[in-house]
């Protein structure tokens, strides 16, 4: 057997045993865990697979919950407004097959999130939400993250799903987790703590949102 045939069969294991893990951090959210731990501890077990590849991991993550794993959040996402705009429009959107598979089923919402990063409105799908916009900052760069994100809460906010300053400031910390990442300010082996401690009631980064500058609300 050749070394490439060789790793992608690995690959594919690891990915397996990823999928599985997820579904199972998902059966016990409010039995004995949150939704924030759920996606800390998923981040751990995750990063374990390649804890020196902030790319791998990214990908990897995004590959079940938000659906891009091939480089292509924000295309995916203008492709999705357009078709938002013009139902006729086919946008053709590369979601990954396990995100195909699963995407109508529970997924990881908010519970365990400081209240300012929890979403009023119909949405909720927070780990969908915060993960979406550290893929645009990981794959272009910080600034396109946060307008993506000011515009699909202000002019382009997809009907029906609300727009929220809470939906703003979970998005804002997306893109710095993103950008920590691609510039090697944080390791994968770190994000599951980091999410904890700036997304969980108390944070600073909570504090931040709830009393921010005139210019920020």
């Amino acid at each position: 057997m050749d070394a490439s045939r060789c790793g992608t069969q690995l690959e594919n294991t690891h990915r397996e045993m990823m999928h599985e893990k997820y579904e199972q951090l998902k059966s016990k959210v409010g039995n004995g865990i949150n939704d924030l731990e759920a996606l800390a501890q998923l981040s751990d077990y995750v990063a374990a697979f390649t804890p020196n590849s902030p790319g791998a991991y990214e990908k990897n993550m995004g590959d079940m919950l938000t659906g891009h794993s091939q480089r292509n959040s924000l295309e995916n996402e203008l492709k999705l407004q357009l078709h938002d705009k013009n139902p006729s429009y086919d946008p053709g959107v590369d979601f990954s097959d396990f995100y195909k598979e699963h995407k109508d089923k529970a997924e990881l919402m908010q519970s365990g999130y400081d209240p300012v990063f929890q979403d009023n409105g119909d949405g909720g799908n927070q780990a969908h939400h915060y993960w979406f916009y550290v893929q645009v900052s990981f794959e272009y760069d910080f600034p396109t993250a946060v307008v993506a994100d000011v515009l699909h809460e202000t002019v382009v906010a997809n009907p029906g799903s609300g727009k929220s300053y809470q939906d703003y400031a979970l998005g804002v910390q997306g893109a710095t987790l993103g950008t920590a990442l691609k510039c090697g300010w944080i390791s994968p082996m770190d994000t599951g703590s980091f999410m904890m401690s700036s997304l969980s009631p108390g944070s600073n980064s909570a504090y931040y949102w709830s009393n921010p500058p005139s210019s920020v609300h």
